[in-house]
Order: structure tokens, then C-alpha cells, then sequence
């Protein structure tokens, strides 16, 4: 089953394509944080792609120019520790 939405605490239901990188990374690193059990694998795995999707575009934005949501040249999400708003 492919998730098409993110069930935030503060938001309810957020369809994942909608999502920025910067959203989208942290509720996927809030759901790895604080997964339990199986149940929420499937917004986990639909969120991870997301992201991967979003930041192969930003490096690509990067290369050409700029935008919004790009990295440090050199940065990878890899990197990121924790991502902070």
C-alpha cells in the first residue's frame, strides 16, 4: 500500500507531494524517531521517496543557479544530523 498522505499531530492529513523538502524531511525524521511498530511504514517509505525526489531537484537547482530548498554545495541530506525550520 503506497501512502499518498502524512498524518501530522498539528496539521491531520498532508498529502506528501505537497510537502516542501524542509517539511518533508522532518516529518520523516520524526516518524523514524518515533516509530513503534509497522503501522506507519508505508508514509515512511512514500515520505522517503519524497525527499529523495526533492533533493535530487535542489542539487540539481543547485548546479544550475539556485532556489529555495538547495544545500550547501558539497551537502548531501546524508549529512543532516537533524533538520530544524
Amino acid at each position: 500500500m503506497t501512502a499518498t498522505h502524512y498524518n501530522s499531530s498539528s496539521k491531520g492529513p498532508v498529502e506528501i507531494s505537497s510537502m516542501n523538502l524542509r517539511h518533508a524531511t522532518n516529518a520523516l525524521f520524526a516518524l523514524q524517531r518515533n516509530r513503534q511498530d509497522d503501522s506507519r511504514d508505508a508514509e515512511i517509505e512514500a515520505l522517503q521517496a519524497h525527499v529523495t525526489k526533492l533533493s535530487e531537484e535542489a542539487v540539481q537547482q543547485q548546479a544550475t543557479g539556485g532556489g529555495e530548498d538547495t544545500l550547501p554545495a558539497g551537502a548531501s541530506f546524508g549529512d543532516l544530523a537533524e533538520v530544524t525550520l
